[in-house]
């Protein structure tokens, strides 16, 4: 049987002997070695291509989206106010039932809003002065403030009227 194994690999019927066997062998070896090398290599190479491929096409559509919003800000800043009243309603909706806080902040359409930056602040301070709806996590989010003393943290109407002054001091209210 392993005979049979062996004189495939070494491209005769009979069997091979012990030195010609080490040296077919270690050959082998070899050349598996420097197979997996330059896969290895190969991988990498490719790897690093997509990481700068990705890189380079993230550069370029921050610096397209930098263009149009310094270009067409009130287009801008139309198209986040109906994204937010769009996501705002689908969250309202599909999270109406739900008590849980975390569940609330965690929903996608939430994490959308989030998503949307610093152009969704306004509308975000807007909508907490005139509906009081749960925007203290996204607000926290995209500043990383948080403007209340951290006694009130939990007392809704004195977070709400931290965040309200804290808008019309920067002047986003």
């Amino acid at each position: 049987m392993l005979t049979a194994e062996i004189a495939p690999i070494c491209g005769r019927d009979q069997q091979p002997s012990p030195e010609e066997w080490l040296v077919d062998s270690s050959e082998r070896t070899r050349r598996a070695r420097y197979a997996v090398k330059k896969d290895s290599r190969h991988r990498a190479r490719q790897g690093y291509a997509k990481h700068v491929a990705t890189r380079r096409a993230k550069e370029s559509l921050r610096a397209l989206s930098c263009q149009l919003a310094a270009s067409q800000p009130d287009q801008r800043r139309a198209y986040v106010e109906r994204r937010f009243q769009e996501l705002t309603a689908l969250w309202e909706s599909e999270t109406g039932h739900i008590s849980s806080l975390t569940d609330l902040a965690s929903h996608p359409s939430y994490q959308s809003i989030i998503k949307l930056g610093w152009d969704v602040v306004p509308f975000l301070l807007r909508d907490l002065r005139e509906n009081s709806r749960f925007w203290f996590p996204a607000l926290h989010a995209i500043t990383r403030v948080r403007p209340f003393d951290p006694a009130d943290f939990g007392n809704g109407k004195k977070m709400t009227t931290a965040w309200i002054q804290w808008g019309i001091k920067k002047g986003i209210v």
